[in-house]
C-alpha cells in the first residue's frame, strides 16, 4: 500500500466531466488498496475571470484583497470532486488551506510555505476518507490568505508529499509530460520519459509552463519523486528523479522560450556601487527574479549603465522601486525572448555551448545578453525570432531523435 499525492490542475477539473474523471483517477488508486490525498486546481479559466473581476474594480488592487478573491476558485472545485467521488463509492471531505493548516510568509500573491499540519489530513486517511485539499493557498500568520502564484497548485502537492512522507506525487496535466521544447512551437520535440531534478528546475524556473518551479525545487530537497501525466489520456507520462537514477542522462534535456522577458537599460551618474545594492535588495525584498544583468561603465565622470531583465508580471513592482530610489530615466523593451539551452552537460562539453553561437549565427539571429549557470545558457533575442531560434537549436542538438550517442553522459 502506498500514499500517494494526486494533483489535478486547471484543465483536468474545467467542467463536470473532467471532475468526474479525476474522480474516476483517485477511485482507481483507492480501490487497488492505496490511500490518497488530492489536490485541485481552480477551473479552467476561472483565476483569469477573477482576475479580470479585479482589474475591472480598481487599477491598484491591494495584495491581499486579490488573495481573498483568487482564493475563492480552488473552493468550488474541491467541494465538487469530494461529491463526485460519492458516486464511486469513495468517502472524501474537503479541506481549504486554513482548515489544515498551510503556514505561508506574507508575500501576497508570492508566498512560500513555512509549515504545515499533518493532524487533519493523516485523521482523515486514518478514517479512509479522501482528503481533497484546494491548491494555490495558505494562510500568513496574520490569519490572511495567501496564494502562491501561477501553477501554485504544484506546490501545495509537492509541499504535502514532503511533509506526510508520500511514496509518490503525480500531476495531472493537459500534457502528455515533459518535451525536449514547446510541441506547439516545434513539430518534433519529443517527450522524455525521465529528467532529472536540475534540469527540470532550470526548464521550470526558464520559462516551461508545465511546472511551477518552486514545486521542483521542494521535490529535490526532500527527493520526492514526481511524475507528470496527462489527463486525458493513458500514457507513463514523465517521472522527475535524481539524475543519478536516470538510466540514461542526457547532455542535453531540452529548449525553452521565454516570452514574457522584459529588458530594462537606465544609467546611474551617483555611487554606482551602492546605488545597485540599493535598487538590487529592494528587488529580493519584492521576490523580483533578476536576469541578464550588465554592467559598463560608460564616462570618465564614472556614470555607469545597466541593463537586465524581468518577468512581465513584475514590471510595474520594478519601475516603482526604480522610482523610490529616485531613477526616472530608463529605457524598457518588452519585445525580448530568453532561449535556454538546458542540460548537464554544458559547463564540461565546452562544443555544446559553441553550437549555440553557431546555430543563432547561421540564422543571423542576434542577441542582446547571456546569462549561464552549471547546466544551462540563455540568450536574450528578439521576439520575432522566438520560433526560429527553438525549433533551429532543437534540431542542432538532434533532441528530435531518442538516441544520440554524442549527446549522453556517461554514468
Amino acid at each position: 500500500m502506498a500514499l500517494i499525492v494526486q494533483k489535478f490542475g486547471g484543465t483536468s477539473v474545467a467542467g463536470i466531466p473532467q471532475i468526474q474523471n479525476a474522480a474516476r483517477r483517485i477511485a482507481y488508486e483507492c480501490k487497488r488498496g492505496h490511500k490518497v490525498v488530492a489536490v485541485v486546481s481552480a477551473m479552467a479559466g476561472m483565476t483569469d475571470q477573477l482576475l479580470s473581476y479585479i482589474q475591472a474594480t480598481t487599477p491598484n488592487p491591494n495584495p491581499q484583497e486579490i488573495d481573498v478573491v483568487l482564493t475563492s476558485g480552488e473552493q468550488v472545485t474541491c467541494g465538487l470532486l469530494a461529491l463526485a467521488l460519492q458516486n464511486f463509492n469513495i468517502s472524501a471531505r474537503s479541506y481549504l488551506a486554513w482548515q489544515i493548516p498551510l503556514e505561508t510568509d506574507d508575500t501576497h500573491t508570492k508566498a512560500r510555505v513555512k509549515e504545515i499540519s499533518t493532524h487533519a489530513i493523516e485523521k482523515t486517511l486514518n478514517a479512509n476518507t479522501v482528503p481533497i485539499i484546494a491548491g494555490f493557498q495558505g494562510i500568513g500568520s496574520e490569519g490572511r490568505l495567501t496564494t502562491f502564484g501561477r501553477g501554485g497548485s504544484d506546490v501545495t502537492a509537492v509541499a504535502l508529499a514532503a511533509v506526510l512522507k508520500a511514496d509518490r506525487c503525480d500531476l495531472y496535466k493537459d500534457v502528455s509530460g515533459i518535451y525536449t521544447a514547446d510541441p506547439k512551437m516545434v513539430e518534433h520535440a519529443r517527450k522524455l520519459d525521465q529528467i532529472g531534478y536540475k534540469s527540470m528546475l532550470e526548464l521550470a524556473s526558464l520559462g516551461s509552463k508545465v511546472i511551477q518551479h518552486r514545486a521542483v525545487e521542494l521535490a529535490m530537497v526532500y527527493k520526492i519523486p514526481v511524475r507528470i501525466f496527462s489527463s486525458f489520456e493513458e500514457s507513463i507520462g514523465t517521472q522527475i528523479i535524481d539524475e543519478e537514477q536516470m538510466i540514461e542522462r542526457p547532455l542535453i534535456s531540452g529548449i525553452v522560450a521565454n516570452t514574457q522577458e522584459v529588458r530594462i537599460c537606465l544609467e546611474i551618474t551617483r555611487e554606482p556601487s551602492k546605488t545597485m545594492a540599493r535598487i538590487f535588495d529592494c528587488f529580493a525584498q519584492a521576490h523580483i527574479g533578476i536576469d541578464m544583468i550588465q554592467h559598463a561603465k560608460i564616462s570618465e565622470d564614472h556614470t555607469f549603465s545597466l541593463s537586465f531583465t524581468v518577468n512581465q508580471t513584475d514590471l510595474q513592482t520594478c519601475l516603482r522601486i526604480l522610482g523610490d530610489e529616485g531613477i526616472s530615466t530608463y529605457t524598457i523593451d518588452e519585445k525580448m525572448t530568453k532561449v535556454s539551452v538546458v542540460g548537464v552537460g554544458l559547463r564540461s562539453h565546452s562544443h555544446l555551448t559553441s553550437l549555440l553561437f553557431q546555430t543563432l549565427a547561421t540564422k543571423n539571429i542576434e542577441f542582446f545578453g547571456i546569462s549561464t549557470s552549471e547546466i544551462r545558457i540563455s540568450v536574450l533575442i528578439d521576439q520575432d525570432f522566438t520560433e526560429l531560434a527553438v525549433r533551429a537549436l532543437h534540431h542542432a542538438y538532434g533532441l528530435e531523435h531518442s538516441h544520440t550517442p554524442h549527446l549522453y553522459a556517461i554514468a
